[in-house]
């Protein structure tokens, strides 16, 4: 097997099955972007993503930069609604937009940017979070560091640098 995921209809999707899409709750995560540049993600939602620590509806990893999130539904992910993370620790996170999405009942935070794993040099440069809707996230009680948007990191991680960060036209 390829690792991937691939769909295929006989017939328009919407015709067969009235709440169309691809149910995968044993994944870690719905959308894994990893060390990618320029990726737009846009009108999807994100469902289920459902197996541990480090699951996420959306999940963009390790040298994020010029990535935008735009328009999505992150709901009902076991971890994070839409993680923006450098799992790597010593990565830079540049000019990524999260906007006009909803994240709700996720189980930590429903929009999250910062450090996870390693405690490195972790950059988080030029990051808007704009127009976004995340309510009833955190639902967790295990973990003592989630919100509804979380630009930040775990107290355990020090080596921690957030600039040119701009939240702002959100509904919590």
């Amino acid at each position: 097997a390829s690792g991937g995921l691939y769909v295929y209809a006989t017939s328009i999707p919407s015709s067969e099955d009235t709440s169309p899409g691809v149910e995968s709750s044993s994944r870690l995560q719905g959308i894994l972007v990893n060390g990618v540049q320029y990726v737009t993600i846009q009108n999807i939602e994100a469902k289920y993503a459902n197996v541990s620590s480090g699951s996420a509806g959306i999940y963009l990893i390790n040298n994020t930069s010029n990535d935008i999130v735009n328009g999505v539904v992150a709901d009902y992910n076991w971890g994070g609604g839409i993680e923006v993370i450098d799992q790597a620790g010593n990565s830079t996170i540049s000019n990524v937009v999260i906007e006009n999405s909803q994240a709700y009942y996720n189980g930590l935070d429903g929009i999250g940017v910062g450090e996870w794993g390693s405690g490195g040099t972790t950059q988080v440069l030029n990051l808007q979070i704009l127009n976004n809707i995340a309510h009833h996230n955190s639902q967790d009680a295990s973990s003592d560091f989630t919100a509804g948007i979380h630009p930040a990191t775990s107290g355990a991680y020090t080596s921690y640098a957030v600039n040119g960060c701009l939240v702002s036209g959100n509904t919590t």
